[in-house]
């Protein structure tokens, strides 16, 4: 039994575009047909999303998987990693789920992260402090965080490097 293949139709005023094909290949052709006929939205994007998503999720496979029934959900392999790793972990989860479309929300609030997390809030609140400090992560509401480009790039670093913890 082969992959099942997506097929799409597009229509934008007089522009009208077909693709087909697996679900990476049909998201690749909609954000490339965006991109060349909206230009201002490719910036945008691009200055939205950071790190390329597919190089995102292929940085994190280890710690981070999708299934059906739960959509994203962070590994039992991720319980090693320190508490700042883990928080970004998760933040770049919420980042991921927002940028594929899973979730409107790409942003944590201190009880879900402790409730997710099994830390208590004093821990986490800490940690929080620590990695706005750091700039891997800001302060988007009261009590909300989500990471930045440079928390993704750094996760990604402290991933391939285990034990340069700071």
């Amino acid at each position: 039994m082969g992959e099942e293949r997506l097929r799409i139709i597009i229509q934008m005023g007089e522009l009208r575009a077909e693709a087909e094909g697996t679900a990476e290949e049909v998201l690749r052709f909609i954000s490339s047909f965006i991109g060349q006929h909206l230009p201002a939205y490719n910036l945008a994007r691009r200055l939205a999303s950071g790190p390329d998503l597919a190089k995102l999720v292929d940085a994190l496979q280890d710690f981070i998987a999708y299934s059906e029934g739960e959509g994203l959900y962070i590994k039992p392999t991720a319980r090693g990693l320190s508490n700042p790793q883990r928080i970004l972990l998760y933040l770049a989860k919420k980042r991921i789920e927002g940028l594929m479309g899973l979730s409107e929300k790409n942003s944590a609030g201190v009880v879900e992260l402790a409730e997710t997390l099994g830390v208590n809030t004093k821990t986490i609140t800490a940690r929080l402090a620590e990695l706005v400090r750091e700039g891997l992560i800001q302060r988007v509401e009261r009590g909300e965080y989500q990471v930045t480009m440079a928390g993704l790039e750094e996760l990604i670093n402290r991933l391939k490097t285990p034990g340069q913890e700071g």
